[in-house]
């Protein structure tokens, strides 16, 4: 303005008495744009006086005599207005332009902030951070919601704006008036001046602020609530001068409010997807550990079965041999054939008990050895039946096969299969009842042929149908008619599925339950063609 006046001076000897105010008319709108509207007016107040005091006659005198010059003086004083003003609206919309696309910027630049972050302790500080700037507060604070069973407990999480130690002699928010709708999900609460809110003062003990806490006069809250509809915290704004945050400011906090609670839900997800694997990981390393001293212990095991087998069965053979020798030998008395026979059945039953040991231990340790060949599963089956036929006999049981007419052929280790035969066949007859009948029967089956032993006995409990092909496995029905428990060590079946399996073949059970008789089938591959064509020119050229 003085710059104004001085220019009016410099050209009042070609002006005179006219346009007084000229030069000043552009000097307001820039008083208005560089020092505000009230410094504006009163400056130009003042050189309005000092254009009247000097260049409006009479000069020297503030004395406004000539209608024109009472015009041009009301002209000025309402044009200088004006342009105060529409020069206040103009600076306060480009402060305010300038204030949204700041609050914007950094809008998306939390965003981006919370969308790459997740570790939830650094997200809700920079959500923290983010909302104290764009609203302007003094100070700012994250309050996770944590119900305890009164519903009053929350955690304090994060500050911002002022150091930790501010919050440290003060207990954690109440449920309270003031508190309650934002812990509650209800939206932002914006108060120009929380003192004179009629929700502040109504809770005991401090019926307000406790002595030492912050000043907060300007309050503005928002809930953080999660897709699920679950709220997950507060932020809670302050400043120590009342009418401080706006309706952008609310608008904006709302915003980040909601990209909060997706990016806190992507946080918690990614957490407990940590946690999930590191203790995955700690159950896989658990299991290995597991595992391996199993295996140990099994290893161990396995061992000391083959070389106790193999040390119990060395000395039963000359036993054995003595015993056959005595039984035949013409000077052996009568009376004592009896004895030696008793004794080498005994000594038998010994020896297969031993071997089925040391066969259970190789099919376990994988060192099953087979010799394989072309073979007629008919013979091998009546072959089997031979071998143990008399050792039946007492019982009374009637075996019925019903064989095939036609050759099965397979390729197998016939004695082992043979093994298996009689395994079942001395099974089949021992849980029949006194009198009963063994069915056996043969048949070819879509690429495979199968066998089948079948009974009327004691039968198995359907919960034990595959329990009973693992080693030392005794059944619940395994007393014949209540009359003796079975022989040996219940490791027949787990002999019979290794020697199975190792030909590529597969054994099951099947039984309605006790009392109900069981019926197991053996199933195994026939011979390719090449193999069949070449057991056919054998027996051509035999």
């Amino acid at each position: 303005m003085a710059a104004a006046v001085a220019l009016r001076y410099s050209v009042d000897p070609w002006l005179g008495n006219q346009a007084a105010f000229l030069t000043i008319y552009g000097a307001v709108p820039c008083a208005v744009w560089l020092t505000g509207w009230r410094p504006a007016l009163l400056a130009s107040l003042i050189a309005f006086l000092m254009c009247v005091y000097w260049f409006v006659p009479p000069r020297g005198a503030f004395e406004l005599e000539s209608p024109y010059v009472i015009a041009a003086s009301i002209g000025y004083l309402l044009t200088s207005s004006l342009i105060i003003y529409l020069g206040h609206a103009a600076q306060t919309g480009r402060k305010e332009a300038e204030a949204h696309g700041r609050n914007l910027e950094i809008l998306n630049q939390t965003c981006v902030t919370l969308s790459a972050e997740l570790d939830l302790e650094k997200l809700l500080q920079a959500i923290t951070d983010a909302g104290r700037e764009v609203s302007g507060a003094a100070f700012g604070a994250f309050f996770y919601n944590a119900l305890d069973e009164r519903g009053e407990s929350y955690m304090l999480y994060t500050l911002s704006g002022v150091d930790r130690s501010a919050f440290e002699g003060f207990p954690m928010p109440r449920n309270t008036a003031v508190f309650s709708p934002t812990f509650g999900g209800g939206g932002i609460v914006r108060v120009a001046d929380i003192t004179q809110d009629p929700r502040y003062g109504k809770s005991a003990p401090h019926h307000g602020m406790p002595p030492g806490h912050l000043p907060v006069r300007s309050y503005l809250a928002a809930s953080v609530v999660s897709r699920s509809g679950e709220v997950i915290g507060g932020l809670f704004f302050g400043h120590p001068e009342p009418g401080i945050f706006t309706a952008d400011a609310e608008e904006i906090l709302a915003g980040i409010a909601a990209q909060a609670a997706v990016a806190i839900d992507k946080a918690r997800l990614y957490q407990q997807a940590q946690t999930e694997i590191t203790t995955r990981k700690a159950s896989e390393a658990a299991m290995r550990v597991a595992k391996g001293e199993a295996e140990i212990a099994n290893a161990a095991k396995d061992h000391f079965l083959a070389m106790m087998s193999h040390e119990l069965r060395t000395p039963l053979n000359p036993a054995l041999m003595l015993a056959g020798m005595l039984a035949k030998d013409p000077a052996t008395p009568e009376d004592m054939r009896e004895d030696l026979e008793m004794i080498r059945r005994s000594l038998n039953l010994e020896a297969r008990l031993i071997d089925d040991l040391l066969d259970v231990a190789k099919v376990i340790q994988g060192k099953l050895q087979l010799e394989f060949a072309s073979h007629d599963l008919n013979r091998i089956v009546r072959q089997a039946w031979s071998l143990i036929s008399a050792e039946i006999a007492p019982s009374g049981v009637k075996v019925d096969f019903h064989l095939h007419p036609r050759e099965l052929r397979v390729r197998c280790d016939a004695v082992r299969i043979q093994q298996v035969v009689w395994n079942l066949l001395r099974n089949a007859v021992f849980h029949s009842p006194p009198r009963g009948t063994v069915w056996v029967k043969t048949e070819p089956v879509a690429g495979r042929v199968r066998l089948i032993v079948e009974d009327a006995g004691s039968g198995i409990p359907i919960a034990e149908l595959e329990a009973i092909f693992e080693p030392f496995h005794q059944t619940t029905t395994s007393r014949r008619h209540g009359q003796m428990k079975a022989p040996g060590l219940g490791i027949g079946l787990a002999i019979c599925r290794g020697v199975v399996n190792a030909h590529g073949g597969r054994i099951w059970a099947e039984s309605e339950g006790a009392e109900q008789g069981a019926s197991f089938i053996i199933e195994l591959p026939v011979l390719s063609a090449p193999e069949a064509e070449a057991t056919a020119l054998e027996k051509a050229a035999g």
